[in-house]
């Protein structure tokens, strides 16, 4: 087999959810196939059988789905392929590469260094030796002597003596392929090109190294990318902080922001700081990931989300702002018209999708605010008297336009000699039903008159009930 073209794969293990470290594999893989004019693959390793789940397939599925990592042609589901994977098997023990073994224990399934390699007594055993109640597995004969050298594009050249490398299972005595074949056969029929991912991988990859020699298969190209590490330096694994692609979407980040930061975890792009996924694609380079593991900044993750949320195309944004609103909230004729009327005031302070649906919101006119604590005692505390002052001043304004609106209750603050802000935070209260919000005067414009006035009188007759 000669490889042409490039073809990466991303090949996620079924045992749990798509996290952050997996995310950023399949991007890169993502990025090199297509700025090669290449193919991209997803492969479900699903050999885990007791471990892997269906559930847990569909949720990486849709995961990669709303990171718009399309890849390219049908998913192979690592299962499917198991009668190759032993055909293969069978082969190598054929071709004198491989052998039974009938060991009580089948350790190590997947790839570990050893100080001196523990010779298998099965290694060498003829056939008449097989006991005749026992169902073997079948092991890889990694030979005893010599080395061999993982050139990975990342880490560069890596060199290890056989003699380090235990014979592991291809296959278990129950008849399944391990990952540790399966992986090799699957990469081997897909022509996959060029192999990015975890270095947490390059343990397996010297015995894996072996199984393409024993079969005289082309070698793949290897890049072993660094771990994201938590803040605090550990490990992000399935286990330990490593949240589920879901909760980002729920928590309101957008798909290309998070791609843009995972992208540059680790990861030179010219100093550019905030992409496209064009841009990415044109600027990513193996050689510039670092050796190092990244850690992540999650608030530099919220600062990238900010950025992409003000450069998001307005009728798309206004489309999800839409689509959320409508699961907590009846939608109206009126109701896209408001979002557009508000968009520029709400953008320009949103961190998160979560907090634009909230702000928005408040200018809708389905909208009842909700009192916060703080806004409560604000309420209770404030000068009911020239709240409804302010609320009568404002109902006769004619032009109902913000420098208007600004200018009668600066007027009114100055005629009661009180500062701005002991009339504008309970006016606040009222429209919105919390203490911090975008402009009210602005607010007040975009909502109209009847909507600021009905909101107001609803403040004041809670405030009177107190």
């Amino acid at each position: 087999m000669h490889i042409n073209q490039v073809k990466t794969r991303f090949a996620p293990s079924p045992t749990g959810v798509l996290h952050l470290g997996g995310a950023r594999t399949a991007l890169l893989n993502y990025l090199f196939a297509k700025q090669s004019n290449g193919k991209f693959y997803v492969r479900i390793e699903d050999t885990d059988k007791e471990r892997s789940s269906t559930q847990n397939s569909q949720s990486i599925i849709e995961s990669l789905q709303w990171l718009e990592l399309t890849w390219d042609e049908e998913i192979v589901f690592q299962s499917h392929n198991a009668k190759k994977h032993i055909n293969i098997a069978k082969h190598l023990i054929d071709a004198g590469h491989a052998y039974y073994c009938f060991k009580q224990q089948e350790e190590n399934t997947n790839g570990s260094f050893q100080s001196d390699k523990i010779i298998n007594p099965w290694r060498d055993a003829l056939v008449h030796q097989f006991p005749k109640d026992k169902k073997p597995t079948i092991r890889l004969k990694v030979p005893l002597h010599g080395k061999i050298t993982l050139d990975d594009l990342v880490q560069g050249p890596i060199t290890i003596e056989n003699r380090h490398l235990e014979d592991v299972v291809l296959v278990k005595s129950n008849g399944d392929p391990t990952y540790m074949l399966s992986v090799v056969c699957d990469d081997h029929d897909m022509n996959i090109s060029h192999i990015i991912r975890g270095d947490d991988h390059i343990s397996n990859t010297f015995l894996q190294l072996h199984i393409y020699q024993a079969m005289k298969w082309d070698i793949p190209k290897m890049a072993h990318i660094p771990l994201i590490h938590n803040p605090d330096g550990t490990k992000l694994s399935k286990r330990k902080g490593a949240i589920d692609i879901q909760e980002y979407k729920n928590a309101g980040y957008l798909p290309l922001a998070l791609c843009n930061y995972i992208a540059k975890l680790g990861c030179g792009f010219q100093d550019r700081e905030i992409m496209s996924i064009e841009e990415m694609i044109q600027l990513f380079r193996i050689e510039n990931i670092n050796k190092a593991a990244a850690r992540i900044d999650f608030d530099k993750l919220k600062y990238v989300n900010a950025c992409h949320i003000k450069r998001y195309p307005k009728d798309k944004l206004v489309h999800l702002i839409l689509e959320h609103i409508d699961n907590e909230m009846v939608i109206t004729h009126n109701t896209e018209e408001r979002i557009h009327n508000c968009y520029d005031a709400v953008v320009k302070r949103a961190v998160l999708l979560t907090d634009l649906v909230q702000t928005t919101k408040m200018y809708l006119p389905e909208f009842t605010p909700m009192y916060s604590d703080m806004a409560k005692t604000l309420l209770e505390k404030s000068n009911i008297t020239l709240l409804e002052n302010a609320t009568f001043q404002l109902k006769h304004i004619k032009d109902f336009y913000k420098p208007n609106i600004e200018n009668t209750i600066k007027c009114l603050a100055k005629e009661h000699n009180v500062k701005l802000v002991s009339i504008a935070m309970p006016i606040r209260a009222c429209l919105t039903g919390i203490t911090q919000s975008p402009c009210i005067f602005e607010m007040m414009q975009i909502i109209g008159k009847l909507d600021t006035i009905k909101r107001l009188e609803q403040g004041i007759a809670y405030a009177r009930k107190t």
